[in-house]
């Protein structure tokens, strides 16, 4: 079991290397059909880490109105370059009942687990950074090309409206987040 985990993230992380951080701000992925059964459209059940050791699940979307979930890596400068915007936009929209939940892609109980806490510390981080188990890394297999990817849930887990790809300020994801705030009315 553990060898197909970091099998999974090896490959993950391949693919993102080679494919990611280079974004054009405005691209977004193209829509594939997958010959598995994963409902892209619905967040999976999970059980991963936080950086300190603590059970997330897919509960941590219970009582939100919306959750903004940026999967990032620690190698992927644009991702670590929007943290303090990030860290902001937490301080002010989780009084709305707006979650932000960052998903490490190349983190591991073994491996990064050190450098992450280092960003998100460093950039007063308080919002919630998932290390992800196998099922996460697999659903997330099929629908990144490449971090920063930022997708957005109601509270029910459900995908609302397009991914975002690429690395964006604070206002730019107010405005998106108001977007989705409408999608979801």
């Amino acid at each position: 079991m553990m060898k197909k985990s970091v099998l999974l993230l090896f490959l993950i992380v391949s693919l993102i290397v080679f494919s990611a951080c280079n974004f054009n701000e405005t691209e977004t992925p193209p829509v594939e059909d997958t010959p598995e059964e994963t409902d892209i459209n619905k967040f999976p059940d999970f059980e991963g880490t936080d950086l300190y050791g603590n059970i997330v699940t897919q509960e941590i979307f219970n009582g939100q109105v919306l959750t903004m979930i940026n999967i990032w890596g620690t190698f992927c400068t644009p991702c670590v370059e929007e943290m303090p915007d990030l860290a902001q936009l937490y301080q002010e929209v989780q009084k709305e009942d707006i979650n932000i939940v960052g998903i490490l892609v190349d983190v591991s109980e073994e491996n990064n687990k050190d450098i992450a806490v280092e960003i998100t510390e460093g950039n007063n981080v308080e919002f919630t950074n998932i290390i992800p188990d196998d099922n996460l890394l697999k659903y997330l297999s099929e629908i990144l090309v490449g971090v920063p990817t930022t997708i957005f849930v109601d509270k029910e887990g459900n995908i609302i409206g397009e991914p975002v790809i690429g690395a964006r300020g604070k206002d730019d994801y107010k405005q998106i987040i108001f977007q989705r705030l409408e999608d979801i009315e």
